[in-house]
């Protein structure tokens, strides 16, 4: 595993840092991408996506600090200090987003299905990048494993399934899969209307990521 990317002098860069922020401009760029292609109101784009960055960010810290309240108890003032007790949440914070780019849905003037579509487009994009940086981090490790591609795991006893690597593939495979199903004269009206891409994408992810879970030692 390799939590630092580098260090020069007292500064080091954390590889989940530094993939939590390439993380974040692909969700950006690709959330941007597909509201302007749904003609989307230009301006209310990017202020929709500052709001869900900033309330994302927020709700996703408040979401650590519930779940591991014992780090806190002794300082509270920790909440406030990621560079010295970090951690951060993702479920709260994607459903934060979520709610907050439906709040802005009549200044950006489009339905509520090409929202869930756009979510679609850029979350599992956005989200390998950050499983990346887990994985070098090597903070979620998986249960043990004698398969060949088993890794080892810095502090975990034995061989262990990259479950990282496994979400990243899948999600490569379901999003290619639905692209190339866009492309397929069969289906490709099906797929054109506002939210189907995000029923049938959303139906998978979460299939993968419960799958994954069997796999994760917790």
């Amino acid at each position: 595993m390799y939590p630092i990317l580098f260090s020069i002098g007292p500064f080091s860069l954390y590889s989940f840092s530094f993939f939590l922020v390439v993380s974040w401009c692909v969700w950006s760029y690709l959330f941007w991408k597909h509201l302007k292609a749904s003609a989307a109101a230009h301006p209310a784009i990017f202020d929709t996506m500052f709001w869900i960055t900033v309330w994302g960010f927020t709700v996703s810290r408040i979401q650590y600090v519930l779940f591991h309240i014992g780090q806190f108890q002794s300082n509270w003032l920790r909440v406030f200090t990621l560079w010295i007790q970090p951690g951060l949440g993702l479920y709260f914070a994607v459903l934060c987003g979520v709610l907050v780019s439906l709040w802005f849905r009549k200044s950006l003037k489009v339905s509520n299905g090409e929202i869930f579509d756009a979510w679609m487009y850029s979350f599992p994009p956005a989200y390998a990048f950050g499983l990346l940086g887990s994985f070098l981090d090597g903070g979620v490790v998986g249960v043990k494993s004698s398969l060949p591609w088993a890794v080892r795991y810095v502090g975990s006893e034995g061989l262990r399934h990259p479950v990282q690597l496994y979400t990243i593939v899948a999600i490569i495979i379901l999003y290619f899969g639905f692209y190339f199903a866009k492309k397929n004269q069969k289906v490709a009206s099906y797929f054109r209307i506002p939210g189907n891409t995000s029923v049938w994408m959303g139906l998978f992810l979460s299939l993968i990521l419960f799958l994954i879970e069997l796999l994760t030692n917790r």
